[in-house]
């Protein structure tokens, strides 16, 4: 791409999900992470990239990835780490590594731990989907756009993006449409910080039908502190909490202990024990090194 490189935009195939047990799959036969072997190779490569999205030029070469549809396993990795998260009232959103004996992993050991109070290790070790309004309000969602605006949007980020230069080399431009003018006036009076596509996200996000803090996880959040908000809780004193509320009629609680009941013993330990230790780190690339 060389060095003019203004943003980067990621989209999926609607299928990312699958993404989730392809790494269980894959995980059997990494053999220890011997060089040279296919699988072993991949999750290499693929930290790698992980690692790259997360430490780099976030204000002069913002990503911006599309949420329209199922993000999971590796598709989170390559989407969270990215300054923009545009969700769409397709999205459903997961970590769902303890149901299949894995962990959250692709640096989920660094954000999960920086969610605020309790959220982090309740969608950890649960796997609980999440839509458009939990993301926003959970600050994992940075924008909320319409599906049916979504072309719109991308069109309007590969604008942003232009300069008037660009438009001589093409031979045109498109500011005989006026919002496409008045758009790229705004984005380019942006361009002293870098950020080019800061002003195209504010002008389509349209959340005014959503209402984050009445979603699954703001109705629930007070339980959800109590019960999975201290890091060094161990999975004994968070089933023994969900027992206690349960036994008082809990719904959500009951709900949750059931869930848990599903997953992995070992994955569960693993995952609060990562998140534990991923609070006290200072670097994404030390969360990727222990995971």
């Amino acid at each position: 791409a060389g060095g003019d490189v203004k943003s980067v935009y990621m989209s999926g195939k609607g299928l990312s999900g699958v993404q989730a047990d392809d790494d269980a799959a894959a995980t059997n036969q990494h053999g220890y992470g011997q060089r040279g072997l296919l699988t072993a190779d991949f999750f290499r490569e693929e930290y790698q990239m992980n690692h790259r999205i997360a430490t780099q030029d976030h204000d002069n070469m913002p990503q911006v990835s599309i949420w329209d549809g199922v993000v999971m396993g590796g598709g989170v990795g390559l989407s969270l780490h990215g300054k923009y998260r545009v969700a769409t009232e397709n999205t459903l959103f997961a970590k769902p590594e303890t149901a299949i004996g894995l962990f959250p992993d692709v640096g989920g050991m660094w954000w999960l731990p920086r969610l605020p109070g309790g959220i982090g290790s309740y969608i950890a070790l649960t796997g609980q989907r999440l839509r458009a309004d939990d993301l926003l309000y959970a600050g994992l969602a940075t924008h909320y756009v319409p599906a049916d605006k979504i072309y719109d949007l991308r069109l309007a980020l590969v604008d942003a993006t232009k300069t008037s230069s660009d438009d001589e080399q093409e031979g045109g431009d498109d500011d005989s449409n006026p919002d496409v003018a008045d758009a790229r006036a705004e984005a380019e009076a942006e361009a002293p910080t870098g950020d080019c596509v800061a002003p195209m996200l504010m002008a389509y996000h349209d959340a005014k039908d959503l209402k984050p803090n009445e979603s699954f996880l703001a109705q629930n959040r007070a339980d959800i502190d109590a019960v999975f908000g201290c890091k060094d809780s161990k999975v004994e004193d968070i089933i023994a909490s969900l027992e206690e509320m349960s036994g008082s009629g809990s719904t959500f609680a009951a709900e949750t202990l059931e869930t848990l009941m599903k997953m992995s013993p070992t994955s569960l330990k693993v995952t609060q024990e990562g998140i534990r230790r991923g609070a006290g780190l200072s670097s994404i690339g030390e969360a990727l090194k222990m995971e």
